[in-house]
């Protein structure tokens, strides 16, 4: 799958109309463009980068003005709200997009992470801290893992209605 294919040569012409009206409720619900737009690079960049992120580092930067008064367990809960459910949230939509994208996704990450462990910049043992003690994925298996768990309850035949 390229960048800069439509979904519409992705799928066959059932799947599109299926998609097309999962999609129209799904925009309608989380107030994105359409879903009939092309997949390209710059629109799914723009919709990271203004809907996700930039609004994720705002909430980041607000934990971490109080992170002080927050123990461990109550840092992670406020994390978890603001932060890694926007990231999971739709995160399979972004399958087979450039590594641009989930990079940036995945530096949002890191900074959630450091958010919770009290953590600087530099400091070392954050894909530790990612994997072992938050028990986070990278950004690019979140996807994966997703899609792999959504075609499992499809096949398994409970995927919703």
């Amino acid at each position: 799958m390229s960048a800069c294919s439509t979904v519409s040569e992705i799928f066959s012409v059932k799947e599109w109309r299926d998609l097309q009206i999962v999609g129209r409720g799904l925009s309608r619900s989380l107030k994105m463009a359409p879903f009939d737009r092309p997949y390209t690079t710059l629109y799914w960049s723009a919709i990271v980068n203004s809907s996700i992120s930039s609004l994720c580092f705002y909430w980041l930067h607000q934990i971490r003005k109080i992170r002080r008064s927050l123990d461990a367990e109550s840092a992670k809960t406020l994390v978890h709200a603001f932060i890694t459910s926007r990231i999971e949230g739709c995160n399979t939509v972004l399958a087979g997009s450039p590594r641009t994208i989930t990079d940036r996704l995945q530096r949002l990450l890191n900074a959630a992470a450091r958010v919770v462990s009290n953590a600087g910049k530099f400091d070392r043992g954050l894909t530790h801290l990612l994997h072992s003690e938050l028990h986070w994925l990278d950004v690019p298996q979140q996807i994966l893992h997703k899609l792999r768990v959504t075609v499992h309850r499809c096949l398994q035949g409970k995927a919703p209605q």
